[in-house]
């Protein structure tokens, strides 16, 4: 796989269709109403706190106010020894999720 990948890339234009493929199986398996997907993603360490433009230190961040469903986004948190989870879920799911009790150990840290 690596090889075929690192040659598409070399090749772009004649090896198109190794990059595309995979990616395009994907967003037909999410955009199915048979398939359940969750979006992850990690902005873990990339030093929101200590961004300065001409302001001073942050003193609250988020991510935009667009949701997006079933996604999760993580950032550090304000100390930077722990992680914030935004997460975007219907009210159902989101009401199953609050009641975890894995979940509710890392709450209550």
């Amino acid at each position: 796989m690596k090889n075929s990948y690192a040659k598409a890339l070399s090749q772009f234009e004649k090896d198109y269709e190794v990059l595309s493929k995979s990616f395009l199986e994907c967003l037909e398996n999410i955009s199915s109403k048979d398939v359940n997907s969750y979006l992850f993603s990690s902005w873990c360490r990339f030093s929101f706190h200590t961004a300065d433009f001409g302001w001073g230190k942050p003193v609250w961040k988020s991510i935009t106010n667009e949701k997006i469903p079933n996604s999760v986004t993580m950032m550090d948190d304000e100390e930077g020894d722990g992680v914030e989870a935004w997460v975007h879920l219907d009210e159902k799911q989101m009401c199953e999720l609050e009641k975890d009790s894995n979940l509710q150990a890392y709450m209550d840290a």
